[in-house]
């Protein structure tokens, strides 16, 4: 017997699959479908994004410009709580601990979106992507 690869569409789940990008001041959101539609070969070429191959791991990245996804908000300077851990053979390590910070969401209807599914392939004037 034969196994075959499925195709893209039988493998993926039921629902909207996103990225979902966390920085240290601010959180974004990118719909699959987007990452699949600015890498592929019929996105226009102010869009287009390649992928950049690494010289060691040979592994593709492709680095999608954040105003083709959804910021959902800031993130404010989170307060610093120092600790001490004492490992078991004596050692002593001191480091910072990032607490109290939370997503202050910039709009609502971002979230709403995405709750509902609803950001499945706008571009950014709005009109629908494929």
């Amino acid at each position: 017997m034969q196994l075959t690869q499925p195709s893209r569409r039988e493998a993926r789940p039921e629902g909207h699959l996103w990225i979902l990008q966390v920085f240290y001041d601010a959180a974004y959101a990118l719909p699959f479908s987007t990452l699949e539609f600015v890498i592929s070969p019929g996105a226009p070429a102010t869009r287009r994004v390649t992928a950049e191959v690494d010289r060691t791991t040979r592994k593709a990245t492709y680095r999608v410009p954040l105003a083709e996804g959804v910021r959902l908000g800031r993130i404010p300077e989170p307060d610093v709580e120092g600790r001490v851990f004492k490992a078991p053979n004596g050692k002593v390590t001191v480091y910072g601990r990032l607490v109290g910070s939370l997503i202050e969401i910039e709009d609502c209807r971002a979230l709403e979106l995405i709750a509902g599914g609803g950001v499945k392939g706008q571009d950014r004037d709005g009109a629908d992507w494929r």
